[in-house]
């Protein structure tokens, strides 16, 4: 009998390494960033649910995310 995730990584799916919630993420910027860190073809997106799922050999630092936003650094949200 298999399990869950033995069937997932059959049929080549595994759980994300990291989610990240897409709402302020840059898709451009995020895929700057991924081939950066982890090299061309290295790493898979998907998004679903107004989240990124990030599949990966690692994952990303909050610096790295936040490089990732369309707001311009050092700004905060002011609500």
């Amino acid at each position: 009998m298999h399990t869950s995730s033995q069937k997932n990584r059959a049929q080549g799916r595994s759980a994300p390494t990291q989610t990240i919630a897409s709402q302020s993420i840059d898709p451009a910027k995020l895929s700057i960033v991924l081939n950066r860190r982890f090299g061309q073809k290295a790493y898979r997106v998907e998004m679903r649910h107004n989240m990124f799922s990030i599949f990966a050999r690692g994952r990303l630092t909050q610096e790295e995310i936040d490089q990732c936003s369309y707001r311009p650094h050092g700004l905060k949200r002011m609500f």
